[in-house]
């Protein structure tokens, strides 16, 4: 059995585009809470970036920091 966290972590790196928190939740078969905690956790961690504010929040891979030279 994989975690929560793990499988929405799989969702939103397979994404083409930024994806809404309920579109995680959906495409993952849990709940909208256990989705939106899962992925601030992963934000915290710095595995997921979030675009936006409240209700209007997308998800996304993290983009790497530009290279210096």
């Amino acid at each position: 059995m994989r975690t929560i966290r793990a499988l929405v972590l799989c969702v939103v790196l397979e994404a083409r585009e930024p994806i809404a928190g309920r579109a995680v939740a959906a495409r993952a078969g849990i709940t909208r809470r256990q989705a939106a905690d899962a992925l601030v956790d992963l934000a915290d961690q710095g595995l997921v970036a979030r675009i936006g504010r409240k209700a209007r929040v997308l998800w996304t891979a993290p983009t790497p920091p530009p290279n210096p030279f």
